[in-house]
């Protein structure tokens, strides 16, 4: 005999597994966008001015 209380947490059981087997691929792909860094040779260095050349005065 499946009494009321068991049958609604059977339910409930059934829905969270669906929700959480949907929701997995989404949440593993923003913890890979969270932790992503640039390569330290992808990201271009801004070019050095001699010391000698002054900043323009316009």
């Amino acid at each position: 005999m499946v009494t009321t209380s068991t049958a609604a947490a059977s339910s409930r059981t059934t829905a969270n597994r669906v929700l959480t087997t949907g929701r997995a691929p989404a949440e593993h792909g923003f913890a890979h966008l969270k932790n992503w860094r640039p390569s330290p040779n992808s990201v271009p260095t801004p070019p050095v001015q001699p010391a000698s050349c002054a900043p323009c005065s316009s």
